[in-house]
Parts: C-alpha cells; sequence; structure tokens
C-alpha cells in the first residue's frame, strides 16, 4: 500500500473560505493562483465516520494481514486534529473507530492465528517526540531510532491489549492531552462495558 494524503477540511470564517475552491482531489489557493493535490479530500460536511471508512479501514485491513500501517494527523495548532483523531461525544474519532475496527476484524477472525496487540501514544510537536502514556512525572522526550531497517520511539511505553476496553482504559488513565480527552476516552471506555 502506497502513502496517502487526504485533506480534511475545518470548518473556518467566510473570509478563509472565500480563499480556496475545493474539488474532489485538489484545492486551488485563489489569492496565490497554487493547486495542491491531495489523494481525497474531506469538506466541512463529511462526517469522521466516511474518513475512516475509505482511508483508515483499508490500512486497519492490510495491518491484520501483516503489513505495517500508520495513520497520523499534521497541521497547525487548531486545525482539527484532536476533533479528526479523537472526536467528541457526539462524533467518534479516527482513534475509537479505528480500535473498535481492529477488535470487530480479530474477533470475526476463524483462523487459528494468535494476536499480540501493544498500545503505544505519542505526540510530535515542534519536533519532539512526548510518550502520553508515560505515567511519570517528569516527561522526557524520546527519539526515533532504527534497527534492521525497522523505526521505533526508543523508550516509548507500551502496554499489552487483549480487548478494546483495555485500550480505552489506559487511554483515559494516561493520556496526556488534558481533561476534555480524558473524559472523552473515560466515557467510550464506560459505554464499551454496557
Amino acid at each position: 500500500m502506497a502513502v496517502k494524503v487526504c485533506l480534511r477540511v475545518r470548518p473556518s470564517s467566510n473570509r478563509t473560505s472565500e480563499n480556496f475552491e475545493f474539488h474532489e482531489t485538489h484545492v486551488l489557493d485563489k489569492d496565490k493562483n497554487i493547486e495542491f493535490e491531495f489523494d481525497s479530500i474531506y469538506e466541512q460536511d463529511r462526517k469522521t465516520i466516511e474518513l475512516q471508512q475509505e482511508a483508515v479501514n483499508p490500512i486497519i485491513d492490510a495491518a491484520i494481514a501483516g503489513f505495517h500501517g500508520t495513520v497520523f494527523a499534521y497541521g497547525q495548532t487548531g486545525s482539527g486534529k484532536t476533533f479528526t483523531m479523537s472526536g467528541t461525544d457526539q462524533e467518534m474519532g479516527v482513534i475509537p473507530l479505528s480500535i473498535h475496527r481492529l477488535f470487530d476484524l480479530i474477533s470475526q477472525d476463524t483462523s487459528d492465528r494468535v494476536y499480540l496487540l501493544r498500545v503505544s501514544y505519542f505526540e510530535i510537536y515542534c519536533e519532539r517526540i512526548t510518550d502520553l502514556l508515560c505515567t511519570d512525572r517528569v516527561q522526557k522526550f524520546l527519539e526515533v531510532k532504527e534497527e534492521n531497517r525497522e523505526p521505533y520511539v526508543c523508550g516509548l511505553s507500551d502496554e499489552v491489549v487483549t480487548c478494546k476496553e483495555d485500550v480505552f482504559d489506559y487511554l483515559a488513565r494516561y493520556v496526556k492531552l488534558g481533561t476534555k480527552m480524558n473524559t472523552l476516552y473515560s466515557n467510550i471506555a464506560r459505554s464499551q462495558q454496557y
């Protein structure tokens, strides 16, 4: 599977949206007369579940088949990364939707395959890597290393999980994104128990 770049357009002021013209796979900056091309564009009226089904689920499916996969959000502060990745109480984000998808696929697997799942969660901000599951009060910045042509984050904590409730529980207890995200993941974890 190749690298795919998708654009999620957040609601913005009329002034900002007047400067851009959105099409299926490209955006025109009318002020600068520059065109940007993407594999897909999710405009303001599109839901996260659509992005999940079209862009993320194929990566999860490939991971279950044994391929490496990564989904990440990139953008300036206030561009909608947390909304897209974590969601809200009203609309699940990519992370909780992906957790559900992964465990649903595993539960449907009738082969004798054994799964070992570990969860890690980190943030890259100003070129510094922070472990969001780290319970230490003193947070140290981590480095990307490579071994046998495989990149990894040195010192990144990970936790073995056996069900989606475990994942949501770890996120709710340890994520360092603040009270709002802890509450969101706690609510998701509680709703999974019923």
